[in-house]
């Protein structure tokens, strides 16, 4: 008997702790039932101005609220000032036509032209007629202005007609005889472009060297290299040890532009033209066809070399 009861009160104590984990539910109050969840905000979302103009200093801004949705700014506006705040932005949006006159704040009237400055033009044909650089590519040609450097110009043998026909150099072949003081009838030998096909004509009289001090010696190129009526020319006088001069003589124009060149080589090198003791230039051809020069190198008297950069 005693068995049985104990087997029964354990049963009934089992029974009623599965029932108190597993079944019992506490009552809440039904205001913890009806609380909204709080809003959610996407930090991804863009956030939207309306195009209004500001209101005034004095209105104080309207307070919102979690739980009150967010109205456009438009809406908090009285609904005749809400459409007068939207003329003016939209005229502030957009630009007014050209016969509308100026907007409200600017001066109108005649319409005032500003004048735009063309960019400095140091093309070589341009350079080439500037009369500064032409008086002073006389005077030194003339040996008026004395140097303490020379120049080096530097081009290949096939361009030596396309150059002298773009800057108008005198291609010559100078005797030792004509520069002899007792001859009575000099002469020298020169390229003519006068005809349809360059030819070389014997000149009578002294060649112009005192008005030409400048030139590119044509004894530098190989012969074989050299155009066919340069060659030509090189055959007026066979003797070597009889030739003074076989070169290019360089005219005023082609020498102002090489004064332009290396004076602004010159600037950007920082130094000054008294410590110049070699002027490198080179021939390049401009895409219209014509030519320009390009300093290769500038040597300084103390050894020091400057490149400017291509």
């Amino acid at each position: 008997m005693k068995t049985f009861l104990r087997h029964a009160f354990l049963l009934s104590f089992s029974a009623l702790l599965s029932w108190w984990f597993f079944l019992y539910q506490p009552q809440v109050p039904s205001a913890a039932l009806d609380a909204k969840p709080e809003p959610f905000v996407m930090a991804l979302l863009p956030k939207v101005v309306e195009d209004v103009a500001e209101a005034p200093e004095s209105t104080p801004p309207a307070e919102s609220t979690p739980a009150t949705p967010t109205t456009p700014a438009a809406e908090k506006v009285a609904p005749a000032e809400a459409s007068l705040l939207q003329e003016e932005s939209l005229a502030a949006a957009t630009p007014p036509p050209p016969e509308a006159g100026a907007p409200e704040g600017e001066e109108s009237g005649e319409v005032v032209e500003v004048e735009v400055e063309d960019a400095p033009d140091f093309s070589a044909e341009t350079v080439m007629q500037d009369s500064t650089l032409l008086a002073a590519a006389e005077k030194e040609l003339s040996g008026e202005v004395r140097r303490g450097f020379h120049s080096v110009f530097l081009s290949s043998a096939e361009e030596q007609i396309s150059i002298g026909q773009y800057f108008g150099e005198r291609m010559v072949m100078v005797p030792k005889a004509a520069l002899d003081p007792n001859n009575s009838r000099p002469y020298y030998f020169e390229v003519s472009f006068l005809q349809e096909n360059p030819q070389v004509v014997r000149v009578s009289g002294k060649p112009p060297l005192e008005q030409f001090r400048q030139y590119r010696d044509l004894f530098g190129y190989p012969y074989n290299d050299l155009p066919d009526i340069l060659r030509e020319l090189r055959r007026s006088v066979l003797a070597r040890n009889e030739v003074f001069l076989f070169g290019v003589l360089i005219p005023s124009n082609e020498w102002a532009l090489a004064i332009d060149r290396r004076s602004r080589a010159l600037e950007a090198s920082g130094r000054e033209i008294s410590s110049v003791q070699q002027f490198v230039l080179r021939y390049i051809a401009s895409p219209q066809g014509g030519y320009d020069f390009e300093i290769a190198s500038i040597q300084f008297s103390d050894g020091t070399l400057y490149q400017p950069s291509p």
